[in-house]
C-alpha cells in the first residue's frame, strides 16, 4: 500500500483551516467607516434641548439640555429646585416647570446664586425620575415633592450653572 505524500498530509488540514477562517471573516463582514448608533442610547447628532416643555416630556430622557435664562421658582432642598421659563410671578403656579438637581461636582461660575427668583442658564442631562424613596433619601425631599417628581417622569441633572 502506498503512503500519501507528505504534502497531502500537511496541506489538507491547512486548506481546511484556511477555508474555515475565510468563512468566519466573510460572515463578520468589513468594519464600518462610521460608528453605529445604539438603539437604547441617544443619537450623537441630536441637538441639546433648549425649551422647558421639551425637557418635561417623558420622551426626553437621556437627552442633553441647555436651558438659558430660566428662573428658579423654589428650592425643596439645597441641591434641588423647581425651574420655569419665568413669565408668571413667583407666587402664581406654573404649569410648565421642571425639577432640577445639581450634580455634586457642578461647574459654577463665581457669583452665581442658587435661590428663588434668580435667572440662570442650566446645562445638563434629562434623566428619568427615581423612585419616591430614593428621591427622599438622596436629595432630602418631602414626600409630596418626591411624588410629584415621580408623576412628571423626568428631571434635569445639572452639570453646569451660569448666570
Amino acid at each position: 500500500m502506498k503512503r500519501p505524500r507528505k504534502a497531502v498530509r500537511v496541506g489538507l488540514p491547512i486548506l481546511v483551516i484556511g477555508l474555515l477562517a475565510f468563512a468566519a471573516l466573510w460572515r463578520i463582514g468589513a468594519p464600518a467607516d462610521r460608528p453605529r448608533s445604539t438603539p437604547s442610547g441617544p443619537s450623537p447628532a441630536l441637538e441639546p434641548l433648549t425649551r422647558i416643555a421639551d425637557v418635561a416630556a417623558a420622551t426626553s430622557a437621556l437627552r442633553k439640555a441647555s436651558l438659558e435664562n430660566v428662573r428658579i421658582r423654589e428650592l425643596p432642598s439645597p441641591r434641588t429646585a423647581w425651574i420655569d421659563a419665568g413669565s408668571a410671578p413667583l407666587a402664581a403656579p406654573s404649569t410648565e416647570r421642571v425639577f432640577a438637581v445639581l450634580d455634586p461636582d457642578v461647574k459654577r461660575q463665581p457669583g452665581v446664586e442658587w435661590q428663588p427668583g434668580v435667572r440662570v442658564t442650566l446645562v445638563g442631562l434629562v434623566r428619568p425620575a427615581p423612585a419616591i424613596a430614593d428621591a427622599i433619601r438622596e436629595w432630602n425631599l418631602d414626600e409630596a415633592t418626591a411624588a410629584e417628581l415621580q408623576q412628571r417622569g423626568t428631571y434635569l441633572h445639572v452639570t453646569e450653572i451660569r448666570q
